[in-house]
Formats: structure tokens, sequence, C-alpha cells
């Protein structure tokens, strides 16, 4: 009879061995992969219903620097800091979908992309838009592109850019 092999440690260290395989074609792009590492750790949350300690802690795992660690870090957080914010804003622009109902990847880009809108992180919005449709493009259904762009595209254009050419009082 042929012995299993076993892998040693705890649960979270075999997870993390057996599956930092299929983290390997994250984008060599610094910043790029530090937002697929803070969609990857806000699917994990979302859908997983882990916590984000457990999620963060695989963004050094991931090959993210210190300070990309802490960009995907404050994207996350922000991202959840004002979710029902950010959920009823996706819900007004989506016209007649709950936010409940998007596919998980999706509403997970689009909360993270509008929490970065809502607490800029030093990166223009038409940046932002464009990857989270990056990200679309590459974790979720073939049509998420387009639909993401939509919904970020009227987000912005009606809840920010009118806030952004008001005059200073």
């Amino acid at each position: 009879m042929a012995q299993e092999e076993k892998i040693e440690g705890t649960p979270e260290a075999k997870f993390r061995e057996m599956n930092l395989e299929d983290f390997k074609d994250l984008s060599s792009a610094p910043r790029r992969r530090a937002r697929e590492a803070a969609l990857i750790a806000a699917f994990h949350m979302d859908i997983g219903g882990g916590s984000f300690e457990q999620a963060a802690g695989w963004f050094e795992d991931l090959g993210l620097s210190p300070e990309n660690q802490a960009f995907a870090r404050a994207l996350v957080e922000n991202a959840a800091k004002d979710r029902e914010q950010v959920d009823a804003m996706l819900s007004k622009y989506a016209r007649g979908w709950q936010v409940s109902r998007f596919a998980g990847v999706d509403r997970c880009i689009l909360r993270l992309a509008v929490g970065e809108m809502l607490h800029p992180i030093d990166t223009p919005v038409t940046v932002v838009i464009n990857e989270a449709i990056e990200l679309a493009k590459k974790f979720s259904a073939a049509d998420s592109a387009g639909f993401i762009n939509g919904i970020l595209d009227n987000v912005y254009a009606h809840e920010f850019s009118a806030a952004e050419s008001e005059p200073e009082k």
C-alpha cells in the first residue's frame, strides 16, 4: 500500500501551499498585482465568509512589496468601510438589479472601485475604472467588463464629477 503524502502544518498553511499555484498567473505589474490581491481578499471575505486578517495574510505570499500590501489593504478596507453607501450607489446605477444578484466577482470589483473613488489613493478615476475593467476581463465572465464599465462610468459621472466641478465656498 502506498502511503499518502502528508502536508504538515495548520489548515491555513495547507491551504496556502495548495493554492499558491493558482495565483501564479497574477500580473507582474506591481500595482495591478496588488489590485488582483485585493480582489482575491474581497472575494474571500464576501463569498467565503473569511476574515480580512486571514485574507490580508496572503498579500506577502502573493509577492506584494510592503508598499503594495498597504495599497491592497487600503483598497479592501475602503470598500468595506462604506459598504452600505457603495452598494446604494451600485444599486442606483444598475437599473433594476440588486447588488446581491451581481456575480460575486463583479460585486467585489465594483465595491473595490467605488470604495477607491470615495477614498482616493493617489490614482486618477479613469485609471480606477480601467483597472476594474481589466480585473473583470481577467477574472469574470466575457460580458462583465462592459457591465462594470457602464456602472462605474455612471457612478462617477453622477456621484463624483459634479462634486469635483462645484466651486468651493
